[in-house]
């Protein structure tokens, strides 16, 4: 059983570390080369969803690095396929969630693309509604912020 100056040093240990680690979240900023890629791999994924690419053309951009049970609520049939995102950093995350085709076919069929950026990363509204030929709207994220 640790010692009661053992169990400090360890919380310091970890206190100290927690600093560290903070400080460089808080000090991170995206390169124009980070954002490019990005974009890039947003446009694929947007080329997918609307049937105009097939799935593993994402996959030449960026490597799927595991998968699990997709996203999809009441649906056992969703997987999330999670891509390598090493090149942003380590703290961001990509995955899509697939169906099998519904034409029952083989293969599947994305039906969730999502990005969870960590810190934020601008990218200009305009581009955004260019690459997701969608109109896209002022939201709200989870620390009340204004998003897009």
């Amino acid at each position: 059983m640790p010692t009661e100056a053992e169990k400090k040093a360890e919380r310091e240990a970890y206190r100290v570390e927690a600093e560290k680690v903070q400080a460089a979240y808080d000090n991170f900023r995206y390169t124009d080369a980070q954002r490019e890629q990005t974009i890039e791999f947003i446009a694929a994924a947007m080329k997918v969803i609307r049937g105009e690419a097939e799935f593993d053309s994402l996959t030449r951009l960026l490597p799927v690095v595991g998968t699990s049970m997709g996203r999809l609520p009441g649906s056992n049939t969703s997987t999330s396929r999670d891509f390598d995102t090493s090149f942003l950093n380590k703290w961001t995350s990509i995955d899509v969630s697939t169906i099998p085709k519904r034409d029952g076919s083989p293969g599947f069929e994305p039906a969730w693309f999502q990005i969870d950026f960590a810190p934020s990363m601008n990218i200009p509204r305009e581009r955004l509604e260019q690459l997701l030929q969608l109109k896209v709207v002022h939201g709200w994220t989870a620390e009340g912020e204004s998003s897009v």
